[in-house]
Formats: structure tokens, C-alpha cells, sequence
């Protein structure tokens, strides 16, 4: 049978596809550019700049309804706002991860829409509860990827719901926000769902032993896990070391969080890593961990590539020498906070391990610029190199051999070097000889680097990439900086001016200018710290408040001129609030702090008592 022509080019460019040769099709006519779209948009990531928002909702329609029906998967993890009339039934992966612009209603529609999802993300959007949760159960039994962490008020009824519905799951995120989940909920999980291979369970304080014997099978109601890969117990308060070291009889796991569990000891870190020794990501952050664990695990699980000990201050050089020779394919490492580490295992580090990427030695002992020349020298993919604070001697000269031999940094840690001055600001963005710049930095931390003037911060505004920015304790900054890098930076998320006075009396109007600049500039602002700057007023907070709706942590500590009216605006605005900062803000009114979310932690506030 003859073909049409749209079908002919569809089966003809399919070829081209196989080869990575169509792209030039989609310029040469509209018919050759819907035939060739189709296939060349069969997965898709609406990614890059952050700045989508219902301006870009005409376009965004367009662009969906000229999507083939088999398109699958959409990614959407940095859109803020997508909407479309044309549905496609077909879509059986979606991920909100961090979109926290769309509610319970939206979230039924997919459930609706979609019976055959298989993939849903829809991490830290607080505004879901248990109503959007349960119908997306019902309506998706074929989901086998499940992450709602952090979201709004879900508790055990969501997750049974989700148990007794989705029968093929194999990840299942219920982490943290404000979520009620207890032991209860781990029954019905492995009472009715067996294939479960990745579980997230970070702060979810009601977990006790109980779930980990669930889990394993030492419970009259629980299958075990022998294929579980993934669990994430971080910050799971309740569960002790009895508990913790059930663990070791899931000797598949390759990934185990078990960060900021205080029972957590050696003894029982040894048990695990010597009976499940696939595991290749390893956070231990925040544990007290010793040479003792640390040497087990360089002799027990040969194929890591992710360690973090963050704040773990037990160990020494000899220990991480032992990591060092271990693991030459290692690519992440947190040691930060570790005084007892020096240039001689920090050298050796570099030398063993070559394919770093992720590297924070931050508030060491002993390190010196020689540790950071071997860096430099030995490990050329480096994207985040933490160097900040301790006893360190780091001076300019290691900030251009990084530069030098390591192009695709995205982000640095420079808080309280002492000994770098304006040349590293003029290294980082090209303007040395020695240096080439980096248009790709994401984030900076240039914190107490008190030899960096004005003149040098300025040069920040050339990283229009720049999303997390720290500034705090630059006492050379001026109002006037700000303006000119949150103008030039409008993706700037994170930042802190903790400690910047820019605001005393003299120059209040100014000062003002400065966060009215940031609350142009920044719409996507999440994070935002101007803990001591006490010229700043209600004017400056309410347009914070109105046009930088994402702001889930908001330092506002010793800004004692703020009164009920910013307070008001913040509880109006800020629906995504988490953190509100409001220490000695002696002018906001108990009545004032009620407006704002019962479940917010609210930082430092103090009545003062009426007599004063």
C-alpha cells in the first residue's frame, strides 16, 4: 500500500534520527519540520533559565500542542508554571522536582489524566496534601517511581493509600515537610508492595526500629527487601543503633544515608560496610565516625564514588590517605570540618583520586596552598572545590593554578580565606593573564574574605550564571554593588548579605534601592539574608514579599525598624515560606506573628515585655 508523504518522511527520517543527522531537517519546510519534530522531541527537559512564568504560558501551549501523542518522558524540574489544553495520554514520566507553583487541583488533573504514569516527582511543593496524594494512588496504580518529599500535609492515609494502589513500586520518596508518617505506613508499604529497590525516608521523625525490622523481614506483617538498593534514614531521630544495624542484612544496598543519626557508632558503621559491600554512596554526615570505620570501609566496599563525612572530626590523615589508595574512581568527597586532615593526606587525595568532581576540604587543619596546587595539577574535572576557613594559608596564587587546569568549575568555596585579595575575583571572571573565566559558575561563597575590596566584588556581575551568592562580613561592600550584581545576576537564588552594612541612617534611601534592586532582579529568590541591616524598612520587605513569591527562608534579624506591615505582606505573599528570621524585630506584634503559618519555625523572635 502507497504511503502518504508525511508518513514516507516519518519512516525516512526515523534513519536520519539513528544517525543524529535530522536536526538540519526541521529548517527546510513546515512539513518537513512537523515530521522531524516528532521524533527528535520524543524526550524532552524544560530546563535552563529559570525565569518561565505565565508569560511564557501562550508559547508553552503552542509548543505542547505541536508535541507527537508518543512523546514521553516530559521533564519539567526548573518550570515554574506549564499549562496546556492539549493533553497527551500517553505521558508516562513527569518531574515537578521543586516546582512549588501548582496545588492539589492541578495534581488531580494529572492523576486524571495519565492512568499509565510510571514517574512522578513532585519534591518539595508544600502545597500538596493528602486529598491530591490519594487521588493520584487511585488514578496511577501503574507508578513505579513515586518522590513526594517535602510536600504539605501528607500523612499515613497517603501512604496507605499509595500501598494498596501502586503494587509495582520500586522508589518511593516520603521525606520531611510537615509530614505525619510513622512505623504504620512501613507495613502497609512491604505488605503490599514487593519490589521495592529505593526507599526515602530523610526526616521523617516518627520512624522507629520498628520500620527497619519491617523492612528486613523481622516483623509477623513485613516481606523483606532483598533487592532494596537505595535508603535514605538521614535525620530519622527515633531510630537507634539497634535498629540501624539491621541494615547490614541488605547486602544489594548500593546507596545508604545515614547522616545526623546521633546512635550511629563504629562498631555498627564496621557491621555494614563489611556485609554489604556493593555500596558505591556513602553519607555519613554529621556521625561521629573514627579511623576505625573509616579504614573499614576503604577495605570493604571497593566501588565508591561518593563519600561525605561531612563534620565527621574523628579521623586523620592516616585514615583518609587509606581512602586516598582505595578508591581511584572516587568522584564526590565531604570531609569538611575535619582539623586533623593536613597537606600530607590532602596531597595524596589528589594524586590517588584524579576523577574528583565534588571536593570540600573546607575548615581543615594544616592545608596550605600546596595541597590546592596538587588539586589543581591532578584532578582536571573538578566542578565544586571547597577550600574555606581552619588553619589554612591559601593565597591567590592557588586561585589561578585552579583556574589554570580546571575549566568546568561551577562552584567555589572561598568563605573566611583571609589571604585572598581582588586578584582572585579578576582570576575568576578573565581579566589575568593567568586565568580563564568561568561563564558556567552557579555558585560563590567569597564570605570574611576581608582583603576583597568594592572594585573587586563588582567584577561578580560578569557571572550572569550565578545562582547562590554569599557576601556576608564584606565590609567594603556598598549599596550600590548590590544593585549593579543582582541586575546582572537575575538567577540568583541563595543570597546572603548577612553582616553587610549597607544600610545605617545616612544612606536609608539608598540601602532601600538595594533590595528593591534584588526584588526586581531576583523573581526566582528562594534564600534571602540581610541579617543586620537595621536601615532597612517596611517598603523594602512588602516588594521582597509581592515580587519574589519563591522565598522559602527569609533572615530578617536585627532589621529592627520592620513592623506588622511587612509582616503582614510576608504572611500574604510568601506561601512557600518555611523560615522567617526575626530576631530582636522588636516592632512586630505578637498578633502580627500570628498571621503567618502555625507551622513555620520562626528564628530568634523575642517579645519584649511591654514595661520596657
Amino acid at each position: 500500500m502507497a504511503l502518504a508523504l508525511p508518513e514516507l518522511l516519518t519512516k525516512i527520517f526515523n534513519f536520519l534520527a539513528e544517525d543524529k543527522a535530522l536536526y538540519p531537517a526541521l529548517f527546510v519546510s513546515r512539513l518537513w519540520s512537523m515530521c522531524s519534530g516528532s521524533i527528535l522531541w520524543r524526550n524532552i527537559e524544560l530546563i535552563g533559565s529559570r525565569n518561565f512564568g505565565e508569560k511564557y504560558e501562550i508559547q508553552l501551549k503552542k509548543f505542547m500542542g505541536f508535541l507527537d501523542r508518543n512523546t514521553k518522558p516530559v521533564y519539567a524540574s526548573s518550570v515554574r508554571y506549564l499549562s496546556s489544553e492539549k493533553e497527551s495520554g500517553d505521558i508516562i514520566h513527569l518531574d515537578f522536582k521543586r516546582c512549588s507553583g501548582f496545588n492539589d487541583r492541578a495534581l488531580i488533573k494529572i492523576s486524571r489524566a495519565y492512568p499509565n504514569l510510571i514517574h512522578l516527582n513532585v519534591f518539595n511543593n508544600g502545597n500538596l496534601t493528602d486529598n491530591s496524594i490519594i487521588e493520584l494512588a487511585r488514578g496511577c496504580p501503574k507508578l513505579q517511581n513515586l518522590e513526594i518529599s517535602w510536600g504539605g500535609d501528607i500523612t499515613d492515609r497517603s501512604i496507605y493509600e499509595i500501598a494498596r494502589s501502586c503494587h509495582g513500586l520500586r522508589h518511593l520518596g516520603i521525606s520531611g515537610g510537615k509530614n505525619c508518617i510513622t512505623d504504620k505506613s512501613i507495613r502497609e508499604i512491604t505488605r503490599f508492595n514487593p519490589n521495592i529497590q529505593s526507599l526515602n525516608f530523610n526526616y521523617c521523625k516518627k520512624l522507629t526500629d520498628s520500620t527497619i525490622y519491617t523492612l528486613v523481614g523481622e516483623s509477623k506483617f513485613a516481606s523483606s527487601y532483598p533487592d532494596l538498593r537505595k535508603l535514605n534514614l538521614s535525620d530519622c531521630d527515633k531510630v537507634t543503633d539497634i535498629g540501624i544495624r539491621q541494615i547490614a542484612r541488605c547486602h544489594n544496598l548500593e546507596h545508604l544515608a545515614l547522616n545526623s543519626l546521633k546512635f550511629l557508632n563504629d562498631e555498627t558503621i564496621c557491621i555494614i560496610v563489611q556485609s554489604c559491600p556493593n555500596i558505591r554512596y556513602l553519607n555519613l554526615e554529621f556521625c561521629y565516625v573514627t579511623d576505625t570505620a573509616v579504614e573499614a570501609i576503604a577495605q570493604s566496599c571497593g566501588d565508591i564514588i561518593h563519600l561525605d563525612f561531612k563534620r565527621c572530626s574523628g579521623f586523620n590523615d592516616r585514615a583518609l590517605i587509606k581512602i586516598s589508595r582505595a578508591y581511584p574512581n572516587l568522584i564526590h568527597l565531604n570531609v569538611f570540618n575535619n582539623g586533623n586532615l593536613t597537606d600530607n593526606s590532602i596531597i595524596e587525595l589528589a594524586r590517588g583520586c584524579p576523577k574528583l568532581q565534588n571536593l570540600e576540604i573546607s575548615w581543615g587543619g594544616d592545608i596550605t596552598d600546596r595541597s590546592i596546587y596538587e588539586i589543581a595539577r591532578s584532578c582536571h574535572g573538578l566542578r565544586h572545590l571547597g577550600i574555606s576557613g581552619g588553619k589554612n594559608c591559601i593565597t591567590d596564587k592557588s586561585i589561578r593554578e585552579i583556574t589554570r587546569f580546571n575549566p568546568n568549575i561551577q562552584s567555589l568555596n572561598f568563605n573566611y580565606c583571609k589571604k585572598l585579595t581582588d586578584s582572585t575575583i579578576y582570576t575568576l571572571v578573565g581579566e589575568s593573564k593567568f586565568a580563564s573565566s568561568y561563564p558556567d559558575l552557579r555558585k560563590l561563597n567569597l564570605s570574611d574574605c576581608d582583603k576583597v575590596t568594592d572594585i573587586g566584588i563588582r567584577q561578580i556581575a560578569r557571572c550572569h550564571n550565578l545562582e547562590h551568592l554569599a557576601l556576608n562580613s564584606l565590609k567594603f561592600l556598598n549599596d550600590e554593588t548590590i544593585c549593579i550584581i543582582v541586575q546582572s545576576c537575575p538567577n540568583i537564588r541563595y543570597l546572603n548579605l548577612e553582616f553587610c552594612y549597607v544600610t545605617d541612617t545616612a544612606v536609608e534611601a539608598i540601602a532601600q534601592s538595594s533590595v528593591e534592586a534584588i526584588a526586581q532582579s531576583c523573581r526566582n529568590m528562594e534564600y534571602l539574608n540581610i541579617y543586620g541591616s537595621e536601615s532597612i524598612t517596611d517598603s523594602s520587605i512588602s516588594k521582597i514579599a509581592k515580587k519574589c513569591s519563591y522565598i522559602q527562608e527569609l533572615e530578617l534579624g536585627y532589621c529592627g525598624l520592620i513592623t506588622d506591615t511587612a509582616t503582614k505582606d510576608i504572611a500574604q505573599h510568601l506561601s512557600n515560606l518555611k523560615y522567617p528570621g526575626l530576631k530582636y524585630c522588636v516592632n512586630i506584634s505578637k498578633e502580627a506573628l500570628d498571621m503567618l503559618d502555625p507551622d513555620l519555625e520562626i528564628g530568634g523572635y523575642y517579645t519584649i515585655p511591654s514595661a520596657l
